[in-house]
């Protein structure tokens, strides 16, 4: 499919039910909002889901043969689909079903016939909420991993340099073939090793690699360059399809985007491994939306299994062979690293990477990476390059009232060091150390000072809170200067979302 017929990424929703209306109704009530596919016999059911993971399971109880309970059990006791959200949609009586439902696993209970209204925004929630607790998990398991790269990566390079020093110290005396080849052999493990450390602390180092931009019209050549020189002479056809907007910035390195994609790449190419296939192909697409750089490769190689895929972004996880290489083989192997290392430098700059496989017909990897919309730099003010950790310094133009009350309690909370301004002066001093300047002002003065702040301060960030009333102002006003808009009443998680993002981006290129 060409890169301008790419879907956006959109949650796939699967429904259980043996009634046909109710699959047809449910169906065209959110097929413009998610990828649905409906089932009215089990087994089809349970075979999609071994193909491919859903975002969302929606249930009937009562069907002849199996019912809803046994189809819950059979999905809470697959390792696989163990923590899937299951919601429950039946006309059994409440009293009878409730209390065996959430017993047995499921995440939410409705009764037939449904508020759509409320089943859409149940749905949402319970999606939303998985991905919130496996976000966490994830980054459990990177921070935990840092740790530990960073208590022994010191202490085992010492080990190693003695090691290899002393190595190398036996073998000048030795003359005898056996010897000396015992020797190299010595050496080629603590190389191996070294090299399987330096690739691990890189795991440990990508927060600050990542916090750099590129812009689009530089990166897509240079990808396209390696890529085509990783395939060079292995009989695999490249098929490139970019319809990306070159003119926009990625608020990720060109450096990280290369190690991603010369990661995907490499499992790709190795995916036609031993293999006899003669048609071997990747396919490499990427288009862009007004935030992110949605990029896909896929191939047509092996293939992973249903069972082994949930475990390919844990670290030191191969289904290649063993850890660091083996030596004196020809048979193919892998560190466990590659995925664990894309997804750390994918997620520290706010984007994600996903990946689905069939066995013996190929794998497809999905990565978003946030984009913007770079504006020209001011000669005042450059981008503070700061610690993902580190707290955000905001500018506030406010207007005085309970709102702005609430807002600098709420920032205090947060631990953000805030500045107020006033927006009636007619030169705005904005500390240089500011990392985004929020305006909480009504009125036409907020346009006259978001021009004057773009004249003087550049690529400042910016973030309105504005009435709805104005949005129509907004886009024809703002939009130009690249403002980002949050309308009220307040949604301090939209407002932490947006300042979070600052965190990794030295820029406001991500809206």
């Amino acid at each position: 499919m060409p890169a301008s017929e790419m879907k956006p990424f959109r949650y796939r929703i699967y429904y259980l039910d043996d009634e046909q209306v109710n699959t047809h109704l449910f169906e065209q009530r959110f097929r413009g909002q998610y990828d649905i596919e409906v089932f009215n016999r089990v087994g089809e059911f349970l075979q999609a889901v071994c193909q491919h993971t859903p975002d969302l399971v929606v249930l009937d109880l009562m069907m002849p043969d199996i019912t809803g309970f046994d189809v819950l059990n059979l999905l809470r006791s697959t390792r696989r689909s163990r923590f899937l959200p299951v919601l429950i949609l039946t006309a059994m009586e409440k009293s009878e079903s409730l209390a065996a439902c959430f017993e047995q696993g499921a995440d939410d209970f409705m009764l037939k016939p449904p508020d759509f209204t409320e089943l859409g925004i149940r749905m949402e929630s319970l999606i939303l909420r998985h991905y919130r607790n496996r976000e966490q998990v994830r980054q459990r398991r990177i921070d935990s991993m840092r740790r530990m790269i960073s208590g022994f990566n010191h202490e085992f390079n010492n080990h190693l340099t003695i090691l290899q020093s002393d190595v190398e110290m036996l073998g000048i005396g030795v003359t005898e073939p056996k010897q000396k080849e015992r020797i190299e052999r010595l050496l080629e493990t603590v190389r191996r090793s070294a090299n399987l450390l330096k690739v691990l602390t890189r795991l440990y180092s990508w927060k600050s690699e990542s916090s750099r931009s590129c812009r689009l019209s530089d990166l897509m050549p240079r990808l396209k360059s390696m890529l085509e020189k990783q395939i060079q002479d292995s009989g695999i056809v490249l098929e490139w399809e970019d319809s990306t907007q070159k003119d926009l910035e990625l608020v990720v390195s060109s450096e990280a985007m290369e190690t991603v994609l010369d990661i995907l790449m490499k499992n790709a190419t190795e995916s036609f491994f031993e293999q006899e296939k003669k048609d071997r192909k990747i396919r490499f697409e990427a288009q862009n939306s007004d935030q992110m750089l949605q990029i896909r490769v896929e191939d047509n190689g092996c293939g992973i299994s249903q069972e082994l895929l949930p475990k390919v972004f844990d670290l030191f996880f191969t289904t290649k062979g063993s850890l660091g290489g083996s030596l004196g083989t020809s048979k193919l192997t892998e560190t466990g690293i590659g995925l664990s290392l894309a997804e750390v430098i994918l997620g520290d700059c706010g984007g994600r990477i996903d990946l689905d496989s069939r066995e013996g017909l190929g794998t497809v990897a999905g990565i978003m990476v946030p984009l913007g919309h770079p504006v020209h730099a001011g000669p005042e003010w450059q981008p503070q390059v700061r610690p993902h950790q580190g707290p955000i310094q905001v500018a506030l133009v406010t207007d005085p009232g309970t709102d702005s009350m609430l807002l600098k309690e709420w920032m205090l909370l947060q631990g953000i060091t805030c500045t107020e301004i006033s927006p009636a002066v007619p030169s705005p001093r904005i500390p240089a150390e500011s990392d985004v300047l929020l305006i909480c002002h009504k009125g036409e003065r907020a346009f006259g000072f978001v021009e004057k702040v773009r004249e003087k301060w550049g690529r400042l960030p910016i973030i309105w809170l504005c009435e709805e009333h104005e949005k129509a102002e907004f886009e024809t006003s703002l939009r130009v200067h690249d403002v980002q808009p949050i309308f009220r009443p307040l949604n301090y998680e939209e407002l932490t979302d947006a300042l979070d993002r600052l965190r990794w981006s030295p820029v406001f290129s991500r809206f």
